[in-house]
């Protein structure tokens, strides 16, 4: 299992002073939209979905997959490499140009909980419990935002889904199938990292290579 986890209560939308620290903003998800929307295909032949963007501490910590410069950017290199089979070297020239090659190649990312979930208040990893009721909560909003791209035809019925993380997949599959979403992997797809970097890249290269 790993880590130390904390149960931390459900915050509510828009109480900025008191959960800045855990990226809960609308300062910041104002600019990770507006990142996000930069690079968002015509039409996205695949979408990733993500569990939530990383949490933060201050304003000028706030890290995102859509950002030119992040201190941590494994997701994004590990997608690139599963996509493009190029190694991603930290610079914001580079990753720039990688995000126009995702936005041309027609591939997406977006995340089931707007606000970040992983760390609480105090800094230690979240219950999974907790991350799991939160992905639960945002599954209304998150057919509702499906349903906006559907009708502005950035996404269609074969859009192909790639559910990134254990918990996306467990709580979202059923749900996105039972509205008519395209998604084809029959089992989870770790985060890329340390043991599961491998598994992740097969996982990702087998859906999003498919015909």
């Amino acid at each position: 299992m790993g880590g130390v986890y904390r149960r931390v209560s459900p915050c509510r939308a828009g109480d900025w002073m008191k959960y800045a620290g855990v990226g809960l903003d609308p300062t910041g998800l104002s600019r990770r939209m507006k990142a996000a929307a930069r690079y968002r295909p015509d039409h996205i032949r695949v979408l990733f979905l993500c569990e939530s963007p990383p949490a933060y501490k201050s304003p000028d910590e706030m890290e995102y997959f859509y950002f030119p410069v992040n201190r941590n950017d494994i997701l994004f290199q590990n997608i690139c490499e599963a996509l493009f089979r190029v190694r991603y070297r930290r610079t914001a020239r580079k990753k720039i140009n990688l995000l126009y090659r995702l936005r041309e190649n027609q591939y997406w990312l977006m995340d089931v909980v707007e606000h970040p979930i992983n760390r609480s208040e105090d800094w230690h990893e979240t219950d999974p419990r907790y991350r799991t009721s939160e992905i639960n909560r945002s599954k209304i909003k998150l057919l509702k935002k499906l349903c906006r791209l559907r009708r502005a035809r950035f996404i269609c019925g074969n859009t192909r889904f790639v559910l990134i993380k254990h918990l996306v997949f467990e709580t979202t599959t059923k749900t996105l199938r039972a509205a008519k979403y395209c998604v084809p992997q029959r089992r989870p797809i770790p985060f890329p990292l340390g043991t599961n970097y491998a598994k992740a890249i097969q996982g990702i290269r087998e859906i999003s290579e498919s015909k």
